[in-house]
């Protein structure tokens, strides 16, 4: 007996000191373990790179505390896990708490109405009481601070029409970008200005104003101006014009910006205004070119009737040509569509409606790994062409966006009707392959106007650019929002006919100025997907009672049944 029991006390001192080794060695070494399927709690490089550069303390309050239903709880612990990563790769330099709006003092309606101004917005939460609904506000939101700058960060994520669950997983996916952003902001002081080309019948400024808006958080894309009317000022888009009022064209217009979007451009270029262009190129600018290869828009097709698509001429489809990009005169058309209401008749007085495919609106999901289509959803497109790349010395193209394979391409000019959603497709014709409607161009560019003298001076421009990119895409309208009839936008996720389908747009066109900026790090952040993984609602509901039995009592016989095997275990070995 004495020999087991110094025995055991060996084992125990060995075991203790194992522990206690153990534990110092894990104090002198740091890692963590992820056991999720999709990493959710390990963070992107990039976002530890930017933490670890902190040289001071970083504050975050989070508002989204109290009594929350499960849905609001669970975004709050979501959270709280993030910022708990973010951390301990803080080098100690972050500290955040949770409070309660209620906890604050004063009056409710001051509380969030101060919270508000600070650029949090309240949400209204029904829950269900036995008397009733019971409605609360709540703030889903954080404000974080950093040397003596503060911004706020909405943590819920605002989708029109679309349901609870899909707006609650959105919200979690982006949670470390929505940090990962917000401390880049505070960090980064000077933003560089991206503009908005005009002066050529380019999209209208309510038009662009969600991409607008969604870019100005990163670079300068919104502009102050004072309403001669009201003597108030107004934020616009940041406009861009290549001439003056007396239409002399200004050769200095761009030199304040450092990126530019040219959105659906009607008229022609002179060679003036391509020069101003390609020089901008030359010189390091970063230019998106969004653009209409066809003239043609689905407000002309009425119910029965037909309109033309005719070819449209700008001059910029000569210049992108000599980067590297041909823009071809045709409407691609693909059996993976978006759908719109198409009148058929009558029921009674009633007008009749069918939701029918419209093979000239594609919907264009991404199956490549370029960094900037990665993990999108479905982007859609309106009458849009197809784009051939040309073979330029120093310049590498990548392809972003294609159609699938089940496409046809109709050679313009060509008659369009509704008509063509009502019929049944020819599939013999959907052959056509994948067509290129977006395509990246990067590298060190020729000059359009190399070899070509238009205006004096043109002998000391540069012929030949700087390492630069760009982006073509074959479509005015994929950055073009809805607006209601007042003009006011809609998100450019929105469909105005079923405005329950989400499209990602506004994240390609992010993702794709982000990348040409050189801040290509944000991107696979935002690009981040978490699965969300429900329980089925109508299972629980029809077994509540077998689940409640399960969870409580099988618990409970595990471990009687441990008990009595350990026991019996224990008598067969010492009766012998």
């Amino acid at each position: 007996m004495k020999s087991i029991k110094s025995k055991d006390i060996s084992n125990l001192i060995i075991g203790i000191s194992c522990i206690l080794l153990i534990n110092y060695i894990g104090s002198m070494l740091f890692f963590r373990l992820d056991l999720t399927e999709e990493k959710r709690f390990t963070l992107s490089d990039q976002t530890i790179a930017l933490l670890d550069s902190l040289d001071e303390e970083l504050s975050i309050k989070v508002y989204l505390e109290g009594d929350l239903n499960p849905g609001f709880l669970r975004l709050r612990n979501e959270t709280e896990e993030m910022l708990q990563e973010f951390e301990a790769y803080a080098n100690g330099n972050l500290v955040y708490e949770f409070i309660n709006p209620y906890d604050l003092g004063g009056k409710p309606e001051k509380v969030f109405q101060d919270l508000a101004n600070q650029g949090l917005q309240p949400t209204n939460l029904e829950t269900k009481e036995e008397g009733g609904l019971k409605q609360q506000y709540i703030i889903p939101g954080a404000l974080m601070y950093y040397q003596n700058r503060k911004l706020p960060i909405q943590l819920l994520k605002s989708e029109l029409n679309l349901p609870a669950e899909f707006v609650l997983n959105k919200s979690i996916e982006s949670i470390e970008f929505e940090l990962t952003n917000t401390v880049r902001k505070l960090i980064k002081n000077q933003r560089e200005k991206v503009g908005f080309l005009t002066g050529h019948g380019e999209i209208e400024d309510n038009e662009i104003w969600d991409a607008a808006s969604g870019l100005n958080e990163y670079y300068q894309t919104l502009a102050i101006s004072g309403d001669s009317i009201t003597q108030q000022q107004i934020t616009i888009v940041d406009r861009v014009n290549l001439k003056n009022k007396d239409g002399q064209v200004l050769v200095d217009a761009l030199n304040d910006y450092q990126g530019l979007i040219v959105a659906k451009p009607m008229d022609q270029f002179d060679d003036n205004e391509l020069v101003v262009l390609d020089q901008f190129i030359m010189n390091g600018g970063k230019v998106m070119w969004c653009i209409d290869a066809t003239t043609i828009d689905m407000d002309s097709l009425t119910s029965g009737l037909y309109t033309m698509a005719f070819p449209r001429k700008t001059r910029l489809e000569e210049m992108l040509y000599a980067y590297g990009a041909r823009l071809n005169q045709n409407l691609v058309q693909d059996l993976q569509c978006g759908y719109i209401p198409v009148f058929v008749g009558y029921e009674g007085n009633q007008p009749k409606y069918k939701r029918s495919p419209w093979y000239y609106n594609p919907l264009i999901t991404t199956n490549n790994e370029h960094l900037i289509v990665t993990n999108l959803d479905p982007i859609k497109t309106s009458f849009v062409s197809s784009i051939d790349t040309i073979p330029v010395p120093d310049v590498k193209k990548s392809i972003l966006l294609s159609t699938t394979k089940n496409s046809k391409n109709l050679r313009v000019p060509v008659r369009v009707s509704l008509q063509t959603a009502i019929r049944q497709p020819d599939l013999n014709k959907y052959t056509k392959g994948r067509q290129t409607i977006a395509v990246l161009l990067e590298g060190e560019f020729d000059s359009f106007f190399k070899n070509r003298l238009v205006s004096k001076g043109s002998k000391q421009a540069k012929k030949k650019s700087v390492p630069t990119k760009m982006i073509v895409i074959a479509d005015g309208d994929v950055i073009k929002n809805e607006v209601n009839s007042e003009g006011n936008p809609f998100p450019l996720s929105y469909d105005k006919y079923y405005n329950n389908i989400a499209y990602d747009n506004k994240k390609f066109i992010l993702n794709a100025m982000n990348y040409l900026m050189g801040d290509e790090d944000l991107i696979p952040i935002r690009s981040r997907r978490i699965v969300l993984r429900l329980l089925d609602g109508k299972t629980i509901k029809e077994n509540k009672d077998t689940i409640v039995l399960l969870n409580t009592a099988l618990p409970i016989l595990l471990v009687l049944l441990s008990g009595v095997i350990a026991i019996y275990r224990r008598k067969r070995k010492y009766a012998k």
